[in-house]
């Protein structure tokens, strides 16, 4: 009857919920439409209108994560199947906001892929105005390569407190998974480790535990920033 109601008043040309939500999709994408002839409409038409407004939502999103830098963990991210498989999925309940227990462990593992986290490669280009430029954003403690989650978790070696707690992380890792994760690890190999430990059902609850407790620990060194004239490696 709401719904009836509703579409009496589009006809008489009063606002109504089914007028915002036409205003809505059509702000979303022009090719959203609702069906010409309300008063006929089957369910068949508003099965098939919420298909294409979850396709037009998860284009977006993927979209904004290409997009941005911020995101780039997010970028190409595949989610476990129940038979071993694995799936690109845009939207769903994510698997380290249930199989992280403990809120301060979730809040950091949340930050990085949000790029919220304390790593100069974020911190440092939050200035609208006058950002860092990305080359300059050299690692706090060894202050050779550009600071990024990926290089303070498995790649720094400048502070013994990070080198300790993560050769603890290799040790679980290796117990629970029987991987073996390098010591000496290039840009690029850093963040392919990263994001599969990240990504992993298994280590997620241990990996939010190592990062937030890194994460505290490097906040209270200050951030590097390099001279205009040092480049750091990319």
């Amino acid at each position: 009857m709401a719904l009836q109601a509703n579409i009496d008043m589009v006809y008489a040309s009063q606002p109504c919920w089914l007028q915002d939500l036409r205003l809505a999709l059509n702000k979303l994408s022009p090719q959203l439409q609702l069906p010409r002839n309300l008063r006929s409409m089957q369910v068949g038409e508003i099965d098939e209108l919420r298909k294409q407004v979850s396709k037009v939502a998860d284009e977006y999103l993927n979209s904004e994560i290409q997009r941005l830098s911020q995101t780039y963990l997010l970028c190409n991210r595949l989610e476990p199947l129940e038979d071993g498989k694995f799936t690109r999925k845009t939207r769903m309940l994510r698997h380290y906001l249930v199989l992280v227990e403990n809120a301060d462990y979730r809040r950091a593992i949340t930050a990085l892929f949000f790029g919220r986290h304390v790593f100069a490669i974020a911190r440092l280009g939050w200035m609208k105005d006058n950002p860092i430029q990305r080359e300059r954003r050299l690692c706090r403690f060894c202050k050779v390569v550009i600071e990024t989650p990926e290089h303070a978790a498995l790649q720094c070696q400048a502070d013994l407190y990070t080198v300790n707690l993560r050769n603890n992380l290799r040790e679980a890792v290796r117990a629970g998974n029987k991987w073996e994760i390098p010591i000496n690890l290039t840009n690029q190999s850093s963040l392919y480790w990263f994001k599969k430990i990240l990504f992993n059902w298994d280590l997620i609850g241990l990996c939010a535990k190592y990062m937030y407790e890194i994460s505290v620990h490097w906040a209270k060194t200050k951030m590097f920033i390099a001279p205009e004239e040092i480049t750091g490696n990319q």
